[in-house]
């Protein structure tokens, strides 16, 4: 699959964006409360994949058997 040049171009922004805002929110925080580390998914998360119930919750379990790559890739 081909991945677009706009689509990577949204996407590192986005990222490099949310990076600053979280580095913003970090100063407000303890240290042990703060978000050292992240990954944007490339889709949101949808009840359809099974990670949210009906009400729009999480579901923790699906959603770290779902990412487990990626959550053992942060935390090695």
């Amino acid at each position: 699959m081909a991945i677009g040049l706009a689509f990577l171009f949204t996407f590192f922004v986005g990222k490099r964006m949310l990076a600053k805002e979280i580095e913003a929110m970090n100063k407000d925080l303890s240290h042990p409360e703060q978000i050292k580390k992240f990954k944007v998914i490339p889709k949101p998360l949808s009840i359809q994949a099974g990670e949210l119930t009906p009400n729009l919750k999480v579901k923790r379990k699906n959603v770290e058997a779902h990412y487990e790559k990626e959550i053992e890739e942060m935390y090695p």
